[in-house]
């Protein structure tokens, strides 16, 4: 069985919209600068300032919009995990094959598993289909693992189980990327050098839909302009605590493993997930986190 919400729900192209974004905030005379990572940050007399590879930038309020990225920061890091979400990317469809699989009205499609899958239609008819959570010792936001083949073969499998007349079909693509997630599944603000610097993040795979309302809301506090979001607590409160190394690798294993396996062979699965997320970890609404989602 299915839902297809018509009216609810709709997809974007995260890429066309950061590029969009992108060209919009150019056209106002925006200069962007990619590929600079902040190496450190301190308050200056005239403001904050952030250190970069090649320089050294003063602003007088500094919100970071970095999300998983910036979660190996010792504070960031006891609220936000970076669990790693794998994407897969098919070959062009023939007209036989899309007649094959009866997706005629090019819906976004997710399952309904302990550690649901996800999947759309590009325009020249492949199907990007995703999944499959995994997670690396330290935070790591960009782990050697994943850039092997290894990683994607479940999800691979999965994709086979799912279209089962697409068996000779191969992959033209394969990436992953680092979500971050957190005990409230939702955006949150940690202050820093009196609330002069703040840090927006944790959507958890909810990102894409939510991202510039949590910008508009990391503003207000920034700018301490009085907007009614500002006072309401999600804005005014931090996720739960997540323990640290190696705890926080050894549970995320055992409960990786849990959800990839708990809809077939059940047993002390169930229950551990059921712990786990009384302890304040929503892991299966998590597995929905997707780094090239709507």
């Amino acid at each position: 069985g299915g839902l297809w919400s018509r009216k609810r729900s709709g997809t974007v192209h995260p890429g066309k919209l950061a590029w969009g974004l992108k060209r919009a905030v150019q056209s106002l005379g925006v200069r962007v600068y990619e590929k600079t990572p902040m190496l450190a940050n301190k308050r200056g007399p005239d403001g904050i300032v952030v250190t970069t590879p090649k320089a050294a930038i003063t602003a007088r309020k500094v919100l970071l919009a970095t999300n998983a990225f910036a979660a190996a920061h010792k504070k960031i890091y006891r609220r936000v995990s970076a669990i790693r979400d794998r994407i897969l990317m098919s070959e062009p469809l023939s007209e036989e094959q899309m007649e094959s699989i009866g997706w005629r009205n090019r819906q976004g499609i997710y399952d309904t598993r302990t550690q649901l899958n996800y999947m759309r239609l590009t325009a020249d008819n492949r199907i990007l289909f995703g999944g499959r959570l995994g997670y690396y010792f330290g935070n790591n936001t960009d782990p050697v693992g994943d850039k092997r083949l290894e990683p994607f073969l479940p999800l691979a499998e999965q994709f086979f189980r799912t279209f089962p007349t697409l068996k000779k079909l191969r992959f033209s693509h394969a990436w992953s990327g680092p979500i971050a997630l957190t005990t409230r599944m939702a955006v949150h603000y940690q202050k820093f050098h009196g609330g002069d610097l703040i840090y927006a993040g944790g959507y958890s795979g909810f990102g894409v839909t939510a991202t510039r309302f949590g910008a508009r809301v990391g503003l207000a506090l920034l700018d301490g302009d009085d907007i009614p979001e500002t006072k309401l607590k999600f804005a005014q409160t931090v996720p739960g605590y997540i323990p640290p190394e190696p705890f926080r690798w050894i549970g995320a294993k055992v409960t990786m493993y849990a959800l990839d396996t708990c809809d077939e062979k059940g047993g002390w699965r169930k229950p551990w997930l059921s712990m786990v997320e009384k302890m304040g970890f929503p892991v299966t609404s998590a597995a929905g986190g997707h780094p090239g989602d709507s």
